[in-house]
Order: C-alpha cells, then sequence, then structure tokens
C-alpha cells in the first residue's frame, strides 16, 4: 500500500506543478489592439476586444476575464484558489488528472489508517 500511495502523490504533484506552471490559455501578443490589424472591415465582426485588457480576439476562442487574475483566458473553466491560476484550455487536462489524483490519495491514506488502527488493536 506504501508504494501505491507514493505512486500517487508523485502524480499529484506532478499534476499541481503542471496546473501552476502551465500557461492556462492567456492570448499572445499578437492579439493586443496596438499590435493587431485587421484585413478588412467585414473581419471586425468575427472578432470581441476585452474592456479590461483590450486584446481583440476571435470569437471562436470563446475567451473570458478572469477577474482576481486580470487577465483574458482562452476556454477558462474557472479560477483555482488552490493553485491561484486560471483554469483553462492549456491546463484543463492536468488540473482534471491532479483533482483525480488528489482524491486518490486521501482515499489511500485513509485505507492506510484503517489498517494502522486495526494492526495496532489486534497487538
Amino acid at each position: 500500500m506504501k508504494i501505491i500511495t507514493t505512486l500517487i502523490f508523485i502524480l499529484y504533484m506532478f499534476t499541481y506543478l503542471n496546473v501552476f506552471l502551465k500557461n492556462p490559455g492567456i492570448p499572445g501578443r499578437e492579439y493586443y489592439s496596438d499590435t493587431f490589424k485587421f484585413e478588412n472591415e467585414e473581419d471586425k465582426k468575427n472578432y470581441q476586444k476585452c474592456s479590461k485588457c483590450h486584446i481583440i480576439i476571435p470569437k471562436s476562442f470563446k475567451v473570458v476575464h478572469c477577474q482576481k487574475c486580470g487577465i483574458c483566458v482562452i476556454k477558462q473553466d474557472h479560477h483555482c484558489p488552490w493553485t491561484g491560476k486560471c483554469v483553462g484550455k492549456n491546463n484543463l487536462w492536468f488540473f482534471c488528472v491532479f483533482s483525480s489524483s488528489l482524491f486518490c490519495f486521501f482515499i489511500s491514506l485513509f485505507v492506510s489508517f484503517i489498517t494502522c488502527l486495526i494492526f495496532i488493536t489486534d497487538k
């Protein structure tokens, strides 16, 4: 059981670091309004501008402005208080594995605790 718990903990830490360090889906510099150029007037209706950070992005990106981070994130799921970052297009898979591995880690700790209690009371 100790090996399984250790492996789950390693998976948990690996995915936590990826959620924390990976870009959640912040649009690149090419979308900032001072450098962005429309090819024609017809293109303007396919784009939207964020009123807070003034980026111009395609409507197909489904960008949401995070009030806590002060940035726009492509396909934002939520702002995670445990990592202090947004969860978006680029780190959503790691967040799902992170959450699942954390749950499995707590289950394995609980099983280890119960096993220790049974072992101690049998003596």
